[in-house]
């Protein structure tokens, strides 16, 4: 199979330097799609390029590369966490929860769970489900922050609300045990078994 018109225009993009172009041209290279064959080397030069320009989807995926030693590369947290900080700050919200949960496990870093916390805020901020879901842990448990149960419940139910199971389950334990809510068995039975 023939690479794709698609495929044509980025690499003619990705040749004239435009990091959007490399990015999704290893993007289709990581999934062997538009007539390309797989090639894991390919998406990592490319992803590379693309993020030392700034581009946040691939400064992400190059920090997850790292962070599980795939397509090519070895693992190495140090430089995962790196990229997942440039795609931090540039507002994305999964690095934003990626550099989270590297705080939270000393993964790469000095374990730093006010900065997880922080990190995590951010994401769930913007939507991230997982941030929402972990920041909610953190309030509840008060690490590397207050133990707030009322503001856990908050984002357990904004997570639950959108799906997110284990969100849904948190905030049915929630209810069944009336902490930070008023105790509700029949909405924790509902939103256990929209968990399950």
């Amino acid at each position: 199979m023939a690479p794709s018109e698609l495929v044509k225009r980025l690499r003619e993009g990705a040749r004239r330097g435009s990091a959007r172009d490399e990015y999704w041209l290893g993007l289709c290279y990581y999934d062997g799609k538009e007539g390309l064959i797989e090639n894991k080397w390919m998406v990592e030069a490319l992803f590379r390029k693309a993020a030392a320009q700034g581009h946040a989807g691939a400064q992400l995926n190059l920090g997850s590369m790292y962070n599980f030693g795939e397509g090519g590369v070895e693992q190495n947290l140090e430089q995962a966490v790196l990229w997942y900080d440039a795609a931090a700050k540039q507002g994305d919200p999964t690095g934003q929860y990626n550099l989270g949960v590297m705080y939270a496990r000393g993964a790469g870093v000095e374990k730093n769970l006010e900065l997880a916390v922080s990190w995590y805020r951010e994401s769930a901020t913007q939507g991230n489900l997982h941030g929402q879901y972990y920041l909610g842990q953190c309030l509840h448990r008060g690490d590397g922050v207050e133990k707030d149960a009322e503001a856990a419940v908050t984002w357990f139910r904004e997570a639950a609300i959108a799906g997110h199971t284990s969100a849904q389950s948190e905030f049915a334990r929630c209810y069944a045990l009336g902490e930070g809510v008023e105790q509700n068995d029949a909405l924790a039975v509902e939103w256990w078994a929209k968990a399950v």
